[in-house]
């Protein structure tokens, strides 16, 4: 005996439609609910994070060798140029030679004008002036001083002499007039007697006579030694005031000397920190780390003029920054602090990951596109700390290509399709 299996034939439609409705309402329920990101996306490109360094060269010459070329990486005080040191070099051997012997002659005119008999190194000149000749120079300034301080001696011994000479004949000329003035008394008291004898008749007339000739002589010449005395004192004055001159016409000699010496030392010195400075700056160096950009020098032995810009360096950053246009429309949505996503669109899209970053700036006003001249907004955005590993082993370079979206919010699927039709619902029917 057979049983027959009831079937219900419709059960399977029954399910199958179930499905549709639940996948329908499920998805609908997703569309109506789920949030999706909302946002702008910009064309962006990669900027410099800071501001490129010029390179120039303050006094100008002849290039010797140029040592790297555009996109080169260097570091901070890395030479980037060689210049023709030969003239700078000369010219502060000369001016180093010459400031050494300033400072040599300034010590030796000092210690000619304070009276010394030694003359010592002077102070700091050994350090500024590392020549392997300036112990010599020393022992021939040393040489000089002796010399001149000799010279001056020997002129004064001299006029001393004289005066010591003036007052020996002054001497002299005392102890004759002692004896002048003692033969004048004797005389005067002889011819007191011999005029009473004379006038008593007791002695001749031509011996009173004669004796009055001899104190008439003796008298005479008590009075040229007189006049020879003041001669004599006269002279040693002048020879006492012609050492006190020479000795000041010296010192005020010696002090001219030391000025002008002093001067042309300072001179001499500012110069030579000015060729030092211009023998350093033979090679030019990079200012910071990073790339080379816009050389604009190509041929050794080619002049350079001073302050010409010779080329840029584009420097390293911890941040990478990003700067795009922003539609006018869209300046409303966007502002500082918003999440972004990029992506470089210059490396392979499948192996690059997505790198997440913030908005930093949005310009105040619009800019003008001087290619198309459409209106826009500058806007930045810079790539998270923790985010920049990701990027390990990429050369990220200024001019990148990026394309650069800024989450705004969230907004459901259902949202996104029907409010372009609730934008316009409220004009729809307007009759103009």
């Amino acid at each position: 005996m057979t049983r027959t299996v009831k079937r219900d034939e419709n059960a399977y439609a029954r399910l199958g439609w179930l499905l549709v409705l639940f996948g329908f309402g499920g998805a609908l329920l997703w569309a109506a609910f789920a949030p999706l990101d909302q946002g702008v996306a910009v064309p962006a490109t990669v900027i410099i994070s800071g501001q490129r360094k010029s390179v120039q060269h303050p006094l100008g010459g002849v290039v010797k060798h140029i040592l790297v070329r555009d996109g080169q990486h260097v570091v901070a005080g890395e030479p980037l140029i060689r210049m023709e040191p030969t003239q700078a070099r000369a010219n502060v051997d000369s001016l180093l030679n010459r400031y050494a012997n300033a400072r040599l002659n300034q010590a030796r005119l000092q210690a000619e004008y304070d009276g010394r008999r030694t003359l010592e190194m002077p102070a700091g000149l050994a350090e500024q002036a590392p020549l392997p000749t300036l112990g010599e120079r020393l022992e021939l300034q040393r040489q000089l001083l002796h010399s001149r301080q000799t010279a001056l001696a020997n002129e004064l011994s001299a006029l001393r002499a004289n005066i010591e000479g003036l007052r020996s004949q002054l001497e002299g000329l005392r102890q004759t007039e002692g004896n002048q003035r003692l033969q004048q008394r004797l005389l005067n008291s002889q011819l007191s007697g011999a005029r009473d004898l004379a006038e008593e008749g007791y002695m001749p007339r031509n011996q009173l006579l004669e004796q009055e000739r001899q104190l008439a002589e003796v008298n005479a010449r008590l009075s040229e030694s007189s006049g020879r005395f003041g001669q004599i004192r006269q002279s040693i004055a002048e020879a006492q005031m012609r050492i006190a001159q020479r000795e000041e016409e010296y010192r005020k000699e010696v002090n001219g000397q030391l000025a002008e010496t002093q001067v042309n030392a300072r001179t001499l010195w500012e110069e030579l920190s000015s060729a030092r400075y211009e023998l350093r700056h033979a090679e030019i160096r990079a200012p910071v780390s990073g790339y080379v950009a816009g050389l604009k020098v190509f041929t050794d032995g080619g002049v350079i003029g001073p302050g010409e810009l010779l080329m840029y360096i584009v420097p390293n950053s911890d941040s990478l920054e990003v700067e795009g246009q922003l539609a006018v429309n869209l300046v409303d949505r966007i502002h500082s602090g918003l999440p972004v996503e990029m992506l470089f669109t210059a490396f392979n899209q499948s192996k690059t990951p997505r790198v997440t970053g913030e908005v930093t700036m949005v310009s105040a006003d619009r800019l003008l596109d001087e290619q198309n001249k459409q209106p826009y907004y500058a806007l930045r955005a810079q790539v998270d700390a923790a985010a920049m590993g990701k990027l390990k082993g990429l050369q990220i370079r200024p001019g990148m290509a990026v394309q650069v979206f800024v989450r705004t919010g969230e907004r459901s699927l259902l949202n996104y399709l029907f409010k372009p039709l609730f934008d316009r619902a409220h004009v729809a029917l307007a009759e103009n």
